[in-house]
Parts: C-alpha cells; sequence; structure tokens
C-alpha cells in the first residue's frame, strides 16, 4: 500500500474518454523540494474528490499505474482512499494587506493554506506569516487537535480507526 499526505492546490473536472471517467486533484507533498502530484480517481472513487477542498491537508492511498501507448510509456497515480488530516480554513472575511510599496490588497484567510511553513501566499508573492498575521490583528491559528474532527473516508471495510485520529 502507497499512501502520498500533502495539500490539495486544485481540482479538476471529470474527463470521460468513452466509457472510462476520472477526476483529478493535484497534491503538493510537504518534503525539502515539494512536488505537485495529478492524482486520479475513477470509477466509484470519484465522489471521494467531491469530499475534498483546496487548502485541506490530506492523506490518500495511491496505485502507482503504468502503461504503454505507441511506443511511449506513460505513469500515473490512481487514488483509491482520501482522509483529510486538516481541513482547509473555511472563513472567506477578506483583509486589506501591504506586503510593501504602498500596493494594498484584499485577501482571505483561506489563502493561509501553508501555515506550517511559515508563509502565505499574498498576491502571488510568499511572505512572512507573523507579519502578516500581525498587520491583520489577526489571533494565532488553533492547533491540529483543535480542527474539527476530519469527514468520514472511504475505507471499504477496514477496521474501526479510532487510533488513528488526529485528537
Amino acid at each position: 500500500m502507497n499512501e502520498v499526505t500533502g495539500i490539495v492546490k486544485k481540482i479538476l473536472d471529470e474527463e470521460t474518454y468513452g466509457d472510462f471517467v476520472k477526476r483529478t486533484f493535484i497534491l503538493e507533498t510537504d518534503e525539502k523540494y515539494p512536488q505537485e502530484l495529478p492524482i486520479d480517481m475513477t470509477g466509484d472513487k470519484i465522489a471521494l474528490v467531491d469530499t475534498l477542498n483546496v487548502g485541506d491537508e490530506v492523506t490518500v492511498g495511491i496505485n502507482i499505474r503504468g502503461n504503454e501507448n505507441k511506443g511511449r510509456w506513460y505513469c500515473s497515480l490512481r487514488g483509491w482512499k482520501t482522509s483529510v488530516i486538516r481541513p482547509a480554513v473555511a472563513s472567506e472575511e477578506e483583509y486589506s494587506y501591504s506586503s510593501g510599496g504602498g500596493k494594498v490588497e484584499k485577501v482571505t484567510l483561506s489563502q493561509l493554506v501553508d501555515l506550517s511553513k511559515g508563509h502565505v501566499l499574498d498576491g502571488g508573492v510568499w511572505v512572512d506569516i507573523g507579519k502578516f498575521k500581525k498587520d491583520m490583528n489577526i489571533g494565532s491559528v488553533p492547533p491540529k487537535s483543535e480542527a474539527p474532527p476530519p469527514p468520514p473516508s472511504d475505507d471499504s471495510g477496514a477496521e474501526d480507526d479510532d487510533e488513528n485520529l488526529p485528537f
């Protein structure tokens, strides 16, 4: 069993190729050199993508798939299970923020996706989260243990997973 953990960066539309249907989402890993991985969900697992939101930190059970077509080899990651570790920040309240240079922008808390790295994407520029929160008068972010419980995942007959819950 292979698993990968990261932040959902983008959720793509469903694609149909004859009888084959898939839905892909992009997962960014938390490594020294982060990778943006396209994870394909097919069949009845497509519904699992509907439970995800951009910004969620998730663990995905995957199978690595490979095939040859007309002399070219292809590789894909096929998801079969998702588990939300930490949901995205849900508030959409806007704040005015200037990262310098006199430019004031409107940003939302949902843009504070990558708190663990100590930075926030502000108008396409990564800025220090401490400075951002101080400038915005935003209180501290609750630790993971205070986050709401994750939605149920598709365990397909798995045993009770209480020991794997984040709280």
